[in-house]
């Protein structure tokens, strides 16, 4: 399988093709005959994110890139061009071909691809800003076998023009990942099983729709489900354990549980600490620092950013009479 290359616009912006491919300039380049460095583009890394399946890097990328000959890679891996402008030459079985890189940009890289040639320049100032995220194989099997006939999925080879799912978590991640807080561990698994379900669905061979999910979770599983979170509110909590709860894989969890709540597992443990931290707010004294750990949150200044996004005014402020009331 070849590289794959997936383009899409900043969400901001009408959904065009960023990447224009010019024609292939003839050449007799050989890779296997060239003494290219065989060493992965060098960066500088932000901050990163290591969970069960999904690794995320936040990357400032150099001004320009010498040719540099990059292997396959052993995993699923995105990158999402964050910020920044570059004309990108892509050289592969004796084909070079150039593109030109903004930010909303996704790549994908598979297992199966060819080595190729890399090099790049920026086109204009700025910092080039990156999310690589690196993906398990064996959730992208798992995801396959939860909801295809067939466990094997082989992912799409070729351009792709649009990615705008992908392009939204690169962007989410990236986000959290400059927050103090840095990413939740729940947040993180459950974009972990986006990204792989984007993909087997989405972006494979056989592209496929997404199945409908018209159940919902039993009451009492529901129920149970509820309780374990109210119990669980200042510690971690995991997407397998909740799915385990439910007798579900984490795939089919994540879907029946939003028919039944309407909202994101990750989204759910969110209201639920938003709305234990306003009861401990209104009705004990505990220094806000506390506040943030009794719900799971040990920075309080992202814990405050959350509340204040959640409930509209700052921890400090809550329960106070608005003034002239």
């Amino acid at each position: 399988m070849s590289f794959s290359l997936l383009v899409t616009t900043p969400a901001s912006s009408t959904s065009i093709p960023v990447f224009h491919p010019a024609q292939p300039e003839p050449t007799t380049l050989s890779l296997e005959s060239t003494a290219l460095p065989r060493e992965r583009a060098p960066t500088r890394l932000l901050a990163q994110y290591q969970g069960a399946h999904l690794t995320a890097q936040l990357q400032i990328k150099p001004a320009t890139l010498a040719p540099v000959l990059l292997e396959p890679v052993g995993h699923p891996q995105l990158i999402v061009h964050l910020t920044g402008a570059m004309q990108l030459t892509l050289t592969r079985a004796g084909e070079r071909r150039r593109y030109q890189s903004l930010p909303g940009s996704v790549y994908v890289n598979t297992p199966q691809q060819l080595p190729y040639e890399l090099a790049w320049r920026a086109q204009a100032a700025g910092t080039i800003q990156t999310i690589q995220l690196d993906l398990d194989q064996e959730l992208l099997q798992q995801t396959a076998a939860a909801g295809l006939p067939a466990a094997h999925v082989e992912l799409q080879a070729g351009p792709c023009i649009e990615a705008p799912l992908l392009r939204q978590l690169g962007y989410s991640l990236a986000a959290m990942l400059q927050d103090p807080g840095g990413v939740a561990p729940l947040y993180g698994q459950t974009v972990a099983h986006m990204l792989a379900t984007q993909l087997v669905y989405q972006h494979s061979a056989q592209p496929r729709p997404l199945p409908t999910s018209r159940g919902k979770l039993a009451p009492e599983r529901l129920r149970q489900i509820q309780e374990y979170v109210q119990s669980a509110l200042a510690e971690p909590i995991d997407l397998t354990q909740l799915a385990a709860i439910a007798c579900l894989s984490p795939f089919h969890f994540c879907r029946l549980f939003k028919q039944s709540t309407g909202l994101s597992p990750h989204q759910y443990v969110v209201a639920q600490r938003m709305q234990r931290a306003q009861d401990l707010l209104q009705h004990s004294r505990l220094p806000i620092a506390h506040v943030a750990r009794a719900v799971g949150y040990h920075h309080a200044g992202h814990f405050a950013r959350l509340f204040q996004r959640h409930c509209g005014v700052r921890p400090t402020e809550w329960g106070k009479p608005a003034p002239g009331a």
